[in-house]
């Protein structure tokens, strides 16, 4: 048995949306969406004990206020968005992987992966100037011909209290002056010296190296937690502004 809500090329806004399957496996629930948009101000959930499927069959929108569940199937499509433009935290997934075609973070007070991701274009802080998007120590994997939109002054964090990921191979970099990037973990992490950072920030307990090259900041470095260690590569670092916390001057190891 399958239920079906097909918004097709039209608009569903909802509070919340629960797709759910019951306590039968035989029994499907699936939301499908082509060139359309769901407005969802709320979580998008799943439960059930059956298939659970939320689907773009085209380059439609998903606009979304709260967290988006796991324990769900979740398929893109070539040129759809799913927009998070929430007021709280909002949590992407939490069982398994999602793929985003374009995934937006248009949220002040942070869109925080749930579990690792496949992005093909990462876009923070086109709508709102001031959105937050955290990795929350999940691997990103960039998909094909990616691209990184950094807007505005959003800010793009890279960590969690117990995992210290890495700057993802993004192809195309498109980075705003008055952006900052983070390297927050309270773990050992390695800092990547691509891209050039307009304003980079190290937060977290956490030992931040960065590799081999030049890490180059065009705005400002604050380091406000960890120890920046610049003697295992022999880093050069090349400050335009200057090093904006006075306690930063005792965290760098040359």
């Amino acid at each position: 048995m399958t239920n079906l809500l097909a918004v097709g090329t039209g608009t569903l806004s909802a509070a919340s949306i629960a797709i759910t399957s019951g306590t039968v496996a035989a029994y499907n629930s699936s939301l499908t969406v082509s060139t359309g948009t769901v407005n969802c101000t709320g979580a998008l959930t799943f439960t059930g004990t059956g298939t659970k499927t939320f689907q773009f069959t085209g380059a439609g929108t998903l606009n979304i206020g709260g967290n988006l569940g796991g324990g769900g199937t979740f398929t893109t499509f070539a040129g759809s968005i799913v927009n998070c433009n929430g007021s709280s935290l909002q949590t992407l997934g939490g069982t398994a992987a999602y793929t985003y075609n374009v995934l937006k973070s248009n949220n002040s007070a942070g869109v925080t992966l749930g579990f690792a991701a496949t992005i093909t274009t990462l876009i923070i802080a086109d709508v709102n100037t001031t959105a937050v998007f955290n990795d929350g120590g999940f691997v990103i994997t960039p998909g094909a011909s990616s691209v990184l939109d950094l807007n505005n002054s959003g800010t793009y964090n890279l960590g969690s209290a117990t995992v210290g990921t890495a700057w993802p191979t993004w192809a195309t970099r498109n980075i705003d002056a008055g952006t900052t990037v983070g390297y927050v973990s309270a773990v050992a992490q390695a800092v990547s010296t691509v891209p050039s950072y307009p304003n980079l920030t190290f937060t977290g307990a956490g030992v931040k190296t960065p590799i081999a090259g030049t890490l180059t900041i065009g705005g400002n470095w604050s380091i406000t937690g960890g120890t920046a260690t610049l003697s295992t590569n022999a880093n050069i670092v090349n400050v335009t502004e200057m090093l904006r916390e006075q306690e930063a001057l005792h965290k760098v190891q040359h």
